[in-house]
C-alpha cells in the first residue's frame, strides 16, 4: 500500500536512508510508548503538526521542493515533513532541526547528508517498520494511543532536549536505562498529518468502545487532515443481519422469546418467534399429515387418530407392541393379531394351530391327547416294555403309533400276539412259550438241515403207481429198475418247515452206477405251496445224466414243497442203485 502511495505522490527510489548518526538519538529498541486511551469516542484538543522546513530556501538548496535528486545541486532529494525537499552533504554540520544520516542511491552510493529527523514523527502506523522507513536503522516505535489509533514515535533519550516543540521525552514502557520516544505533550491522540502522511495518505486502526462492546475502524491523512475513526457505534445486537455489536457474530442471541402459530392445511402448531436472517420469524415444527408412528403430527393433541387399534387400549396398532393385548408382546407373538394364540396360551389337540407360540402344533402333552405306544416293527401292536406318550395323534417318525401294548418283541413283525410259531427259539406268538410244537423237517428246532430220504430214514423209498414208472425197491430199500426195465423213474416228495418258506438249496443223490457209462441218472425238480399245486408246476430242466455217483446240486428254490424226479437208466447188465436222496433246506 505504502509503495502505491509512494508512486502516487511522485517518490522515486533516488533516497534510501539506512543508518542514523549518535547525534540522531542512536539505536532505540526499547518497547512501545505513549498515551492508551480506552475512552469511547476520540477526543481531539489540540493537534500537533511538525515541518522543520522554512518557507525561505535557495533554489536548489537544502529546504528546497524537489521531485527527483537532478533537482537539487547536492543530487540528494530527499523526504521530509514538508514533502521530497533538496538537501546537502553534513561534511560541515546540518542546521537546526536536521540530522546527518546515511543515504544510498540504488545501493551504489553511500554518503551522509543532512535528514529530516521528523519526517514520520506522529505519522499514523501500524507497525515500526512504518516509522523507520525513511531513517533505516533508528529506534523509532510504533505507539498505541488507545482508541484514536497508533502514531509514530521518535527515539531520544530521557533528560536530553532532543524532541522538536511541543513535544516531550517519554520513557518506553518496559524500556531499559534513559531510552525513550517522543510523543506530544497534548497527548499522541492529538497527532495529526504532515505534509508526508497526506501525500502518502498514511492510515492506523482505531476504534470505539462502549457497554456494548468494540467496533475496530480506520483513520487516514486525507486533503482535510486526519479523518474521524470510520468504526460504528456499539449497540444492543438486534435483529438486522448486522453485527451490531462488532464480536464478529451477527444476530447472535437474538430472539423475541414470544409464542406464536404456525398454520397450514394439515393444522396449526405451536411455534416461537426468533431472529432469523435478520428477520423475526415463526420458528417450530409445522403441522403434517398424520402418521401411525405414535406422533400427533398436526397438533391437534392426538396422536394416531384414525388408524387401527385391534384391542382398542387407546394405542394404535402400529406402535402398540401387543396388538391383540393377549399379554405377549408383538415381537413374541407368533399370532400378534389373534388374542386367543399367544406363549401363555394352552395348547389343544386336533386344531393344527400353535397357541403357545412354542413352534410346534399338537404336540405332546396338549389338552386332550392320547396315550400313543411305539411301534417299531409296524404290526400294529404297541412295545410293552415301553412307556407311553401322549400324544393328540400317532407320530410315525418315532414310531408312537398304535393305542395297545402287546408286543413282546417289537423289533420283529412277525412277533406279536396271535403270531405263527416258528422254530427260532423265539416267542412269536407272545404266550410266554418259546418254538412251541414247531419242529425242523430233519427234527430238532434248527433254521438249516438236510433232510435225508431212502432206507433207514423217516423218508424211505415208496415207489407206487403214482409217483414212479418201471422201478423198484432192491435190497435194504434201495432205489433199482425194475426187471427187464432199460429205463426208469421215481418221485419223492419233501417237505420243509410246517411255518413259512423254506429256500431249498442243494440236493445230494447217493448212487451206484456200474458201467462206466453203462447206466445213468437225471434229475429234475418242482416246487409248490401244496400238493395240488405240484402237480400243475413247472419243472426244472434235467441235470446230467451223471456220473459221478456223488454229486451236490445246487439249486435256488423256495416253496413249502420240492418234489425230485430221478431217472435212472442202464444197457447191457448194468443197473443203477440210488442208496439216498437228501435236501438242504433254510428256514425263511
Amino acid at each position: 500500500m505504502r509503495e502505491q502511495r509512494e508512486r502516487r505522490w511522485g517518490l522515486r527510489a533516488a533516497v534510501g536512508l539506512v543508518a542514523a548518526l549518535a547525534a540522531c538519538g542512536g539505536d532505540d529498541s526499547g518497547s512501545h510508548a505513549g498515551d492508551a486511551d480506552d475512552a469511547d469516542a476520540v477526543a481531539v484538543d489540540t493537534i500537533v503538526a511538525v515541518d522543520t522546513v522554512t518557507d525561505t530556501w535557495v533554489p536548489g538548496e537544502l529546504g528546497d521542493p524537489c521531485d527527483e535528486n537532478l533537482d537539487c545541486a547536492s543530487g540528494w532529494c530527499v523526504p521530509s515533513a514538508a514533502g521530497l525537499v533538496c538537501t546537502s552533504g553534513c561534511e560541515n554540520g546540518c542546521p537546526s532541526g536536521w540530522e546527518c544520516g546515511q543515504v544510498t542511491n540504488q545501493a551504489t552510493d553511500e554518503v551522509y547528508v543532512c535528514i529530516d529527523p521528523t519526517v514520520s514523527l506522529c505519522q499514523p502506523c501500524e507497525t515500526d517498520d512504518d516509522c523507520t522507513v525513511y531513517a533505516a536503522g533508528a529506534g523509532h516505535r510504533c505507539l498505541d494511543s488507545g482508541p484514536a489509533g497508533r502514531f509514530c514515535g521518535k527515539s531520544c533519550s530521557v533528560g536530553d532536549v532532543q524532541c522538536p516543540p511541543g513535544f516531550t521525552c517519554e520513557p518506553e514502557e518496559g524500556g531499559e536505562g534513559a531510552e525513550g520516544q517522543c510523543v506530544p505533550e497534548t497527548g499522541l491522540a492529538t497527532c495529526a498529518c504532515n505534509a508526508l502522511a497526506e501525500a502518502l495518505e498514511l492510515a492506523t486502526t482505531c476504534r470505539v468502545a462502549n457497554g456494548f462492546g468494540v467496533c475496530p475502524g480506520v483513520r487516514w491523512c486525507g486533503p482535510d487532515g486526519l479523518t474521524p475513526c470510520d468504526a460504528p457505534i456499539p449497540a444492543e445486537e438486534t435483529c438486522n443481519g448486522a453485527d451490531d455489536d462488532c464480536d464478529g457474530e451477527t444476530d447472535e442471541g437474538v430472539a423475541t422469546g414470544t409464542s406464536c402459530d404456525i398454520v397450514n392445511v394439515y393444522g396449526t402448531c405451536p411455534g416461537t418467534g426468533f431472529c432469523v436472517a435478520g428477520e423475526v420469524q415463526c420458528v417450530g415444527v409445522a403441522a403434517e399429515a398424520e402418521v401411525c408412528d405414535g406422533r400427533d403430527q398436526n397438533c391437534n393433541g392426538e396422536a394416531d387418530e384414525g388408524f387401527p387399534d385391534l384391542d382398542d387400549d387407546g394405542i394404535a396398532d402400529c406402535v402398540d407392541p401387543d396388538d391383540d393385548g393377549d399379554g405377549t408382546p408383538d415381537d413374541q407373538d407368533c399370532a400378534p393379531k389373534d388374542a386367543a394364540i399367544s406363549k401363555t396360551a394352552v395348547e389343544r389337540c386336533g386344531n393344527g394351530v400353535d397357541e403357545d407360540c412354542d413352534g410346534l402344533t399338537d404336540e405332546e402333552g396338549a389338552t386332550d391327547c392320547q396315550p400313543f405306544y411305539r411301534d417299531v416293527d409296524q404290526d400294529g401292536r404297541g412295545d410293552e416294555d415301553t412307556a407311553p406318550r401322549c400324544l393328540c395323534g400317532p407320530d410315525p417318525i418315532t414310531s408312537f403309533t398304535v393305542g395297545n401294548s402287546e408286543d413282546c418283541d417289537d423289533l420283529d413283525e412277525d412277533v406279536h400276539p396271535g403270531g405263527t410259531e416258528r422254530c427260532n427259539e423265539k416267542d412269536d406268538d407272545c404266550d410266554d412259550n418259546t418254538d412251541e410244537g414247531v419242529q425242523a423237517p430233519c427234527g430238532g428246532c434248527v433254521n438249516v438241515c438236510i433232510i435225508d430220504n431212502g432206507p433207514g430214514t423217516g423218508l424211505p423209498f415208496t415207489p407206487t403207481g403214482s409217483n414212479s414208472s418201471n422201478v423198484t425197491l432192491g435190497m435194504n430199500g434201495a432205489l433199482t429198475l425194475a426187471a427187464g426195465q432199460a429205463t426208469g423213474w421215481y418221485r419223492q416228495t419233501v417237505a420243509g418247515w410246517p411255518q413259512g418258506n423254506t429256500r431249498w438249496t442243494v440236493i445230494f443223490v447217493d448212487a451206484t452206477l456200474p458201467g462206466s457209462g453203462a447206466s445213468t441218472l437225471k434229475i429234475r425238480y418242482r416246487t409248490g405251496a401244496s400238493l395240488a399245486a405240484l402237480t400243475t408246476a413247472s419243472w426244472s430242466p434235467y441235470a446230467g445224466p451223471y456220473p459221478p455217483a456223488n454229486f451236490p446240486l445246487l439249486i435256488n428254490a423256495t416253496a413249502p414243497l420240492i418234489e425230485v424226479e430221478l431217472t435212472l437208466s442202464g444197457s447191457g447188465g448194468s443197473v443203477p442203485t440210488v442208496t439216498s436222496l437228501s435236501v438242504l433246506g433254510q428256514q425263511l
